[in-house]
């Protein structure tokens, strides 16, 4: 079996050009220089890229000499999801089986970002209510719908601001205009 051989620029130009999504790929260092990862946010599904990768996959000479000596090629695909996303799933589970799905949005004190979840005790068992379901949690369904779903087909609302982020824009503006100087004529 046969794979391309690429670099992550090209890669990512093909990926972009192919799914008209900007993606994100970078090679591993070190022993794991062979794997280049494949980074994007909302766009196709996992399914629909991975299918696209595995043409840059060696997988016809899979074992540990081949990797170290003869320059084999694996790539790995990673999809993030947008708030809007998020919220854009959990208001099509909460219309889909008639609840409310208490979210929490906060920033993650280990990476800075903005972080969307469904807490444990927050998340709301689906067959306690008799609806026929694969899931018993509501978090599973939003996971399941962000999964399957090709946002590229979806027009988005805007996400809910952040709690309290209206009040930091304000502090903000206020820290930006006490600083600036009147224009001289």
């Amino acid at each position: 079996m046969s794979f391309e051989k690429t670099e992550p620029r090209e890669l990512k130009r093909r990926l972009t050009e192919h799914f008209r999504h900007p993606f994100k790929a970078h090679r591993d260092r070190g022993t794991a220089s062979h794997w280049i990862n494949v980074n994007w946010t909302d766009g196709p599904t996992a399914k629909e890229v991975r299918s696209y990768l595995f043409a840059f996959n060696d997988s016809g000479r899979d074992d540990i000499m081949t990797d170290l000596w003869c320059g084999s090629q694996y790539t790995s695909d990673s999809r993030h999801y947008s708030p809007e996303a998020f919220y854009w799933a959990v208001a099509e589970v909460e219309r889909q089986f008639g609840i409310k799905i208490k979210v929490t949005d906060e920033i993650s004190k280990y990476t800075g970002a903005r972080s969307l979840y469904i807490k444990r005790e927050d998340d709301a068992r689906i067959d306690d209510r008799g609806l026929n379901c694969p899931d018993y949690y509501a978090s599973e369904q939003v996971n399941r719908r962000l999964y399957e779903t090709d946002f590229h087909k979806i027009n988005l609302p805007p996400a809910p601001l952040l709690y309290g982020a209206t009040d930091q824009l304000e502090q903000a503006e206020a820290r930006i205009m006490a600083t600036a100087t009147p224009d001289q004529d």
